[in-house]
């Protein structure tokens, strides 16, 4: 059994945005025998854990101005073997994002009883002589690219992150916080284009000396941004089988397209989607007088079907077929929200 005199130099990192969650954590460590250096301040925490002489850390789900994640990756590069704990309410938490992940998932809230107890971690050696700054190249098989700006965020860092030498894109750091990105081969800027650069597969990143962009186009706070960023992929992957769905029921279907009806533009489709919005859209709109809440609804013309629905938070999806198809092409768009919905509930 570990007692106090032998656990006396056990020293646990213990980060918590939430004062009681905080207070609750250091309690049980140090009655099952931690010394425990407490931070609410991911940065604060940070170089703490740069200065060595820690040998385990306790991380809370909720966190301000750093997530978990972020903070896992900066734990297994300054110290691959710290072990790293993660107290949660649920099983399988939402915030734990990238290609690491804690050591043990500890319930909240803990006692002395059911955290670790202290080991004398021998194999760990110094943390400063384990300790690793940024790459300044690399790829995102090996470091994810969420993980790469979280831990620049950490640790307040100036630098632009250029993909495939800024040749898809580049996204600009400024003390910590991301406040551009612009994808090269869409045109994309702000939070769209940060999706579009999470969504690649294994490319190659440098970081840069930083230098102003000409405009800022995100305006979040860094964490919030790749949360939603990554809202972005989920709906993107969401639109793509919608497509899919709607052209494998109804074959002579020319044009998909989905977009919300107030937007200038769709977000998704192929075809010919300017036009077919548009159409969907002075539709929708000249049929809402008469009908009032409408779900879906077909038409035929001299030359063609469309057809159309409303799902989710008002988004539409649209199509357009061979004349005579119209109530095909309706129970194809139809039959494709409604397995989405299910699939996303």
């Amino acid at each position: 059994m570990t007692t106090m005199s032998q656990s006396a130099n056990a020293i646990a990192l213990v980060l918590a945005s939430l004062y009681n969650r905080l207070a609750t954590i250091t309690e049980a460590l140090e009655g099952a025998g931690w010394q425990v250096r407490a931070f609410q301040n991911p940065r604060e925490a940070l170089e703490v854990l740069r200065q060595g002489g820690i040998e385990a850390v306790f991380c809370d789900e909720y966190l301000r101005g750093a997530s978990p994640s972020g903070f896992l990756a900066w734990t297994r590069r300054l110290a691959p073997k710290m072990p790293f704990y993660l107290f949660t309410i649920d099983e399988q938490p939402q915030r734990i994002t990238g290609s690491h992940q804690p050591d043990s998932l500890l319930s909240f809230p803990p006692s002395h009883n059911t955290v670790p107890l202290p080991a004398k971690l021998t194999s760990l050696g110094d943390v400063r002589m384990n300790a690793k700054e940024l790459p300044l190249e690399g790829n995102t098989g090996l470091v994810p690219l969420a993980d790469l700006i979280e831990m620049m965020g950490i640790s307040n860092q100036s630098s632009i992150i250029a993909i495939e030498a800024g040749r898809l894109g580049l996204l600009y750091l400024d003390e910590g916080a991301l406040v551009h990105a612009i994808s090269h081969r869409s045109r994309a800027q702000g939070v769209r284009a940060l999706a579009e650069m999470l969504r690649l597969g294994t490319v190659e990143f440098e970081v840069r000396d930083f230098d102003t962009p000409l405009r800022k186009t995100i305006h979040l706070p860094t964490a919030t941004a790749i949360t939603e960023a990554t809202r972005l992929i989920d709906e993107k992957a969401r639109d793509q089988d919608l497509v899919e769905l709607v052209r494998s029921g109804c074959e002579s279907a020319d044009t998909v397209v989905i977009g919300y009806p107030l937007a200038q533009a769709p977000s998704f489709g192929m075809g010919d989607t300017a036009e077919v919005f548009e159409i969907a859209k002075g539709l929708l709109e000249k049929n809402r007088a008469q009908l009032r809440k409408i779900t879906h609804l077909s038409i035929e013309t001299k030359n063609h079907s469309y057809a159309l629905a409303l799902f989710g938070e008002g988004n539409l999806v649209a199509g357009r077929a061979a004349r005579g198809k119209s109530l095909l092409l309706m129970a194809a768009i139809v039959k494709a929200v409604k397995g989405q919905t299910a699939q996303f509930a």
